[in-house]
């Protein structure tokens, strides 16, 4: 009887449990289910551990919702770098196509990074989302410099193209049955259309 006791009493885990470890069993979660069926309760369960054991690795939901998004944001930004072209126009290009692969690989992540982006109380930390963009609006900072596009504040560009490249891409996960050439060449269309309109010479808006 006393044998049987101490069994019911020994640690759920045998090995010792992380804020990674608990980061990435959330984004099991997310991934498959939705941020909406992640709760710690669940969690804990499944890390086999009780739910106050949490408290030691992450604040709260948000807290952990937070740091999944950091993680995904951190992927794009290594996606992007990994992206070798230098024809900034064509690297812009790539950009947009990544960001669309990952939506289509990973819809309830990239749903659920824009809901629960990750912040930071350092105001000199640059925080995973930020970075990201930043990667991404090098090559428009190439692209201004080049003469490619006209001259104007990187940063407003940057936002005008990632605008639109956001848009097919949460067009393209509302919709189901449409071939993934078709999607492909939507976003090129696109993106030709945001690019010419930003080339020198260009027609502005009054």
């Amino acid at each position: 009887m006393a044998k049987k006791a101490a069994r019911r009493a020994a640690p759920l885990r045998t090995r010792p449990l992380s804020r990674e470890a608990v980061v990435s069993a959330a984004r099991k979660i997310v991934a498959g289910q939705g941020y909406e069926a992640l709760s710690l309760r669940g969690l804990a369960a499944r890390l086999g551990v009780t739910a106050p054991a949490l408290y030691a690795y992450v604040d709260d939901k948000l807290d952990l919702l937070e740091a999944v998004a950091a993680g995904e944001f951190e992927r794009l930004t290594h996606e992007y770098d990994a992206i070798r072209v230098r024809d900034p126009i064509e690297r812009l290009r790539l950009i947009s196509h990544s960001y669309l692969d990952y939506a289509r690989s990973n819809p309830e992540l990239f749903r659920m990074m824009f809901l629960f982006p990750p912040r930071s109380d350092d105001p000199g930390d640059v925080p995973p989302g930020a970075r990201a963009f930043r990667s991404a609006a090098s090559s428009v900072e190439d692209a201004i410099a080049s003469g490619r596009l006209r001259e104007g504040d990187p940063t407003r560009t940057s936002v005008a193209i990632w605008s639109a490249v956001h848009g097919v891409a949460s067009l393209v996960l509302s919709r189901s049955g449409v071939r993934r050439a078709e999607e492909d060449q939507t976003l090129d269309f696109v993106f030709d259309a945001i690019i010419d309109g930003l080339r020198p010479g260009a027609a502005q808006p009054s």
